[in-house]
This record gives C-alpha cells, structure tokens and sequence, in this order.
C-alpha cells in the first residue's frame, strides 16, 4: 500500500547529525520527517565525545542537562595516558582535571576551553542517540520513522519526491528540500554523483566492544579518558564507555592482515598484559578515511555529517563538525521556507562549512601521523636501563607532538567563515596563521561570537538563535536604521543593550550583528549608512 506525505524537509538519516538537524528545525518551528533504516538507535560505541562547540549548540535546544545525565560522570578522570600495556609502564600522561573540576575553578580539561559556555561531555553514541530520538519524537514538529528506508528520489524545480519504505508498506513523500545525513556510505551522495577528494582506506582499525569488572583492578591506566598502548604485539587505544564496566580497544591492523585470522579476545589480553574476565559484546571492523565531497548540494538536496566529510577519529572532530554541519544548515533552510532568506542564503551553506571540514581532516591527519610515528621496539617492555630510556624517549616525544590532538579549542571554536557571501568584512585582516590549541576571543565577521557570563547569569550566546541579534554596547548609537531595514524585510530582528564594560571590550565594536547561528555577520561603531544593501548581503539577497 502506498500513501504520500508532505513535509517542507525530509531528513536521510538518523544518527546524531539527522537528529540534530530535525531538532534545530523544529525549535525553529519548521516541520521535518527523519527516515532511518535502523529499527533502532545504534548499539557501536563510536563517537565518545561531544565537543564544546556541540554542547553549547544543545544548551540552546534545552538538551545539555540530558546529555550529561546520560553520559559520564563529571567528576571521572580526564587524562590521557600513554602506556606500553594496560598492566605495563606508563610512557607519558596529560594529566587534566575532571569537567566538574574545570566548572569550579574556571579552567581548561581535556578538549574543553574556559572560553565556552559549556564544558565538552564525553558520551558514547549509544547513548547519545537515545537522548536525540526521544527529544525527537516528543517534539510534534518532527515525524521520527525508525525502520525506514529512502528508496529513490527526485528533483524538480519546485521540491523533491521521495520514495521511503518500511515492512507495513511504502509512502511518495513531497518535500521541499532533502538534506543527505546518510553517513559516510550516504545513498544521497551516491544517487546526487558526487565523489569523495581525500585519502581513502588510510588505516584499518578492528574495534572490540566487550565488559570486565575486572579490568580495573590489573590496570593503573584505566580510570582516563583515553589510553594509548605502544608495544610490539598491539598498537591499540582504550576509551572508557560508560565510565565503569564497559570498554572499547580500537586495535590498528596492519597491512596485509587478514582480519579473519585475528582472535579479538587475544587482542584484548595483549593490550593488558595478562588474562582477566571478561565479555565481547561487539566485533567492528572500520576503515579511517581523510575525505571531503567535492560539493555539498545538488539543487535542493544537501549533504552533512560523514555524508560530506571523513575523518581519523583523532581529536573528536567527526560526529562535531557533523553537528556544525546541521546548525549551519537549519537556519538557512527555515529562512528560505519562511521566505525572509534571500535567493542566494542556501548557496551559502558549502561556502562556509566545507572550508570547515577540510580543515579538521587535515588537523586529524596531523594528529594520526603524529602518534603513528612513535615506535614501539621490544626492549620497550625491558626492565632494565635500556628499557627505561627507550621508554624515556618515547615519552618526551609523545610529549613534545600530541598535546595538540587534546587542547583543540582553536579547531572547536576559532574557526571562520571568512569567504562566505553573507558576512560583511569590516576590513580587518585575519588572524594570523590558525593556532590548533589556542582560541582567541574575537567579534571578526565571520568568527563566532564571543562566549562571556552577563550579570544575570545568562551567557552572551544565549541571546542568539531565534533571529538576528543586534548587540548594542553604546545605548546612544543609532540602530534604528537596521531594525526598520530587517522589518521591511520581514526578517526577526532584535537589539539587545548590553551595559558590560568587560563584554564590550570583549566583541571590540559598538554594533555587532549576530545570525541565527551565533557567527557574526557585521560589525561597526556606527550604524551602517546602507542599512538595506547590509541587511540584504547577510540575509542572501
């Protein structure tokens, strides 16, 4: 039996970047269908960290308090280590306190920035998704169809029909746009005949999921965020999953090993050093990849997520700059549908978020080829001095390379979207070159806007989201022009006063225009004298 559906977008996807982007568009007020072929959320522990850039996106959908409910605890441990084994030597740590510790005291932890307004959570995707679908299918605005899979599609000028199916039948869905967050096999792409640029198959990974309640009590390594082991027998890391009993080993294959003949239960024991109890759960082969879809829309469908970009998952920047991806896209979508987006906003959408993802697969490369250089001999494991000094060195240069893999905040926060057609530049020139470690405040064009704790309590980006936010730090500057220009245009549009000597100091200009998305259009000390033409260029013509 076939019926059909209307819907203004139509979602392929239903993993935490499809999730995301239903849920913007329905806070936007904007009707959405996910179609996911899953029956249910996943069961692979992948994706264990939500980043500071994410968390501050789901502080604005209500959904932050949710996430760290779900995920691990916030006074766990957050250093890295690197050790030959489980139950071996430790070669080097990064020692970083726990996010409850960094909230105390107003300081850095592993991924996260004291410039943000929230903390990064580490949550594995199992539990993750759950949050999402179940905000999902509360919300009225979006129709959530778990066990569904998009068959075809077609475009024309005025909408995309889409063929979806299910075991009880099949439904013609008519939509206005379809956005592809279909991973990285993405059947959109593939249908769209856009390929990949990039390095493919770079590494191939076998991940063990499995549970002990024993692992603790062998290994001093364990209770960190992550652990690196360097030996002659496994190149491996281990990530906590729930911060208790469940773990994952992501074991490095090398070329030309059959996966077949590897025993994962072995694999395991190798990476401890010993024999201990414990249970396999989950057997995942996967492949790392360094690639980007050489476009990002074909007419009315778009790609986001690992549909666009993959990644070594070096540095948590996959499922992030997936979820980036979704925050882009939503208000470009929902203004375009409530026809206050111009003919030229959707373009906007590759402009700025490739550049993105380009950058972040190269600064995964980097950090891949970073802690894939450091060599494990076998007078590693040694007792002796020589032993000792191999694994002196190996440290210091463990130490010298890879900080930059955790203290990302200049990758998470400091990118830009300097070329894109909707952001007015004031002239300035651009920072110097991109600092991975390192994010300076800046109220730039492009930049997004700066983080700062009002006197209220509120943060300055929880002004953002709705419309375009006017900040006015000069009660006596002119803003009228711009706010009639915006009602003309039936564009939402609102000025905020903000008498904060430190935040004025902060966003640099008496006048900063903020997006939907909290990037900064427009700045300057005085209202603009082409307030139209302005309002005009950030709204997409």
């Amino acid at each position: 039996m076939t019926s059909q559906r209307t819907v203004p977008v139509l979602i392929a996807g239903g993993g935490p970047v499809g999730l995301t982007l239903a849920l913007d568009l329905a806070w936007r007020g904007v009707r959405c269908m996910v179609v996911e072929q899953r029956a249910t959320t996943t069961d692979a522990p992948k994706c264990t960290l939500t980043n500071t850039r994410s968390m501050e996106h789901f502080r604005r959908l209500g959904l932050a308090g949710q996430i760290r409910e779900a995920g691990i605890s916030g006074d766990y441990p957050n250093n890295i280590v690197f050790a030959t084994r489980l139950s071996g030597y430790e070669l080097t740590r990064f020692s970083y306190v726990s996010r409850h510790e960094a909230e105390r005291m107003g300081v850095e932890t592993a991924f996260g920035s004291r410039h943000a307004a929230e903390q990064p959570q580490r949550i594995s995707q199992i539990y993750l998704e759950p949050v999402l679908k179940r905000a999902a299918e509360a919300n009225p605005l979006v129709d959530v169809r778990f066990g569904w899979r998009l068959e075809s599609f077609e475009q024309d000028e005025a909408g995309v029909t889409a063929q979806i199916s299910h075991t009880a039948g099949q439904e013609t869905v008519r939509a206005a746009y379809l956005a592809g967050c279909d991973g990285g096999g993405s059947g959109v792409r593939r249908v769209l005949g856009i390929e990949m640029q990039g390095q493919q198959a770079v590494t191939s990974q076998l991940g063990i999921f499995f549970r002990s309640g024993e692992l603790r009590s062998i290994s001093p390594h364990v209770d960190t965020a992550i652990t690196f082991l360097f030996n002659p027998d496994v190149r491996g890391t281990l990530v906590s999953v729930n911060g208790e009993d469940l773990f994952t080993l992501h074991v490095t294959v090398p070329p030309g090993v059959d996966l077949e003949t590897l025993d994962p239960r072995e694999l395991v024991r190798k990476a401890a050093g010993c024999d201990f109890a414990f249970e396999v759960l989950r057997i995942e082969p996967w492949r790392a990849h360094l690639v980007v879809a050489e476009r990002y829309r074909a007419g009315r469908v778009f790609l986001a997520g690992d549909a666009a970009h993959l990644l070594i998952p070096t540095g948590g920047f996959g499922m992030n700059t997936g979820i980036g991806d979704a925050m882009d896209l939503s208000w470009m979508l929902a203004a375009t549908l409530e026809r206050w987006g111009g003919p030229g906003l959707l373009w906007a959408y590759e402009a700025e978020r490739r550049p993105v993802a380009e950058r972040t697969v190269g600064q995964s490369a980097a950090n891949a080829r970073g802690i894939g250089s450091v060599q494990a001999p076998e007078v590693v494991e040694s007792d002796g001095p020589e032993g000792a000094n191999v694994r002196r060195v190996i440290g210091e240069r463990i130490e010298a390379n890879q900080r930059m893999e955790f203290e990302s905040a200049g990758v998470q926060l400091g990118y830009r979207y300097d070329d894109s057609p909707i952001v007015v530049s004031d002239g300035t020139p651009a920072p110097p070159d991109d600092d991975v470690r390192t994010y300076v405040p800046t109220s730039r064009p492009g930049s997004r806007a700066p983080h700062a704790w009002l006197r209220n309590g509120r943060s300055t980006l929880d002004l953002f989201g709705g419309g375009y936010a006017l900040l006015r730090f000069d009660p006596e500057t002119e803003a009228a022009t711009l706010a009639q220009a915006a009602d003309a245009r039936g564009v939402p549009f609102t000025v905020v006063d903000i008498d904060e000597p430190q935040v004025a100091e902060l966003y640099e200009r008496r006048l900063v225009l903020v997006r939907p998305d909290g990037h900064v259009a427009w700045r300057g000390d005085d209202a603009p004298r082409n307030a139209g033409e302005l309002l005009d260029t950030v709204r997409g013509g």
